[in-house]
């Protein structure tokens, strides 16, 4: 019986997904060719390193007609001991800029009405994450000039994962790529 209600509740989920992107949706990759790897001092917060990358959706697209859009990375995960416990799965934060990443990481940088997103990822290599960044990509279709990137990583002051991004999973020359369904 609770099988049953589960896999309803996983088909009915499916079908809600299925119809929110038509079927004759097209679909354009961004290819983000780089990440640049900052370090915060780990004796000032518990912050530890984090990527920015910049993305640029082409300029074609109208918000209104964008459907979806996920980026995705993938990582390499260490989990980082505290008080003698490590953290399985640390959460990986994405953080949109309000405006250009000056190389110090400052709170007042980050776009908090459309964001953060947070994803837990397993220890291990090669991990995949993605994040549903729909709303921020037509922001940033509509207002191009707000575009500043995201930045990647533990962000949240407890640095219970290092993230190192994989480079050359989407391309030769490629750390992310963002799915746009329009």
């Amino acid at each position: 019986m609770t099988t049953n209600r589960l896999s309803s509740v996983l088909s009915l989920g499916l079908l809600l997904v299925t119809l929110s992107v038509p079927a004759g949706a097209a679909r354009t990759d961004v290819i983000v060719p780089s990440a640049s790897l900052s370090s915060h001092s780990s004796g000032v917060s518990g912050i530890g390193d984090f990527f920015s990358l910049s993305v640029t959706p082409p300029s074609v697209l109208i918000a209104a007609s964008i459907h979806r859009a996920y980026l995705e990375i993938r990582v390499d995960v260490t989990a980082v001991s505290i008080d003698g416990h490590a953290n399985r799965a640390p959460m990986i934060y994405l953080f949109p800029l309000k405006s250009t990443f000056s190389g110090t990481l400052d709170a007042n940088q980050f776009d908090t009405v459309r964001a953060p997103f947070a994803r837990n990822v397993a220890v291990g290599e090669n991990r995949r994450v993605v994040f549903d960044v729909t709303e921020l990509v037509k922001h940033w279709a509509a207002n191009p000039a707000e575009n500043h990137g995201v930045l990647i990583g533990g962000l949240d002051g407890h640095r219970d994962g290092v993230y190192s991004i994989k480079s050359g999973i989407f391309g030769a020359s490629s750390v992310a790529k963002v799915t746009i369904l329009h």
